[in-house]
C-alpha cells in the first residue's frame, strides 16, 4: 500500500527529528545543556509527492492521500522530555536505533552539533541531517532534513526545531510526552 508507506515515513522522519535533538555517542566535547525537563516544539513541511507516485493512485483517494501526509508531516508539535545524565551521555537520543540504520556525529561542540542518520531496507532508504545550536545551556535551536525514497520515489521532509529548558525536576515526565 503505497499511501500508507508515505505517511509512516513521513511521520518516522518527523519523530525522528525529535529523536535526534543531538545524538552525540561517545564523542568527546558533549553540546552544553542543561539536566531536567526540556519542552520542545518542531514545525515543518513535506516536499511534492511525486507525480509518478501519485498517478499510481486512484483519482478518489488521492486528495486523502495528500491530505493526510502534509497533515501529518505540516504540524508543529510539542513534546517534553526528560533529559539525564545517561542520555545526554548519549546526545539526547531517546530511542535505540532502529534496525537498518546507522548514526554518525559528524561534528560536536559545545555550541553545535551534526548528526546524519541513514537508514536502509526492503521498503527503501531514509537519509537525515540534523543541525542544533545551543543558544544557552538552557535554549536549543535546530533543523532537520530528511530524504525518503520508497519505491524508486522520493519525498522530502525538512523541520525546525526550538527546545527551552523547564527546570531540573523531570516530575512525572520519565521519557517524553507528548504535549500537543
Amino acid at each position: 500500500m503505497i499511501s500508507g508507506h508515505w505517511k509512516i515515513a513521513a511521520l518516522a522522519a518527523t519523530t525522528t527529528a525529535a529523536a535526534l535533538i543531538a545524538y552525540a555517542g561517545d564523542v568527546g566535547v558533549k553540546l552544553n545543556v542543561k539536566l531536567g525537563l526540556w519542552e520542545v516544539t518542531t514545525s515543518g513541511k513535506t516536499g511534492d509527492i511525486p507525480e509518478q507516485m501519485l498517478a499510481q493512485i486512484p483519482p478518489e483517494r488521492r486528495a486523502q492521500m495528500i491530505a493526510a501526509i502534509k497533515a501529518s508531516a505540516n504540524r508543529t508539535r510539542t513534546y517534553r522530555q526528560c533529559m539525564t545524565a545517561e542520555k545526554l551521555a548519549k546526545g539526547f537520543d531517546v530511542q535505540p536505533t532502529r534496525e537498518g540504520c546507522q548514526r554518525t556525529v559528524v561534528s560536536n561542540t559545545s555550541t553545535d552539533m551534526t548528526v546524519r542518520e541513514q537508514c536502509t531496507g526492503s521498503e527503501g532508504a531514509q537519509n537525515i541531517e540534523a543541525h542544533f545550536h545551543a543558544d544557552s545551556s538552557q535554549s536549543v535551536t535546530g533543523t532537520v532534513s530528511a530524504v525518503i525514497t520508497r519505491g524508486g520515489q522520493t519525498m522530502t521532509v525538512d523541520n525546525n526545531m526550538q527546545s527551552k529548558w523547564l527546570g531540573a525536576s523531570c516530575g512525572d515526565v520519565k521519557d517524553v510526552q507528548v504535549v500537543k
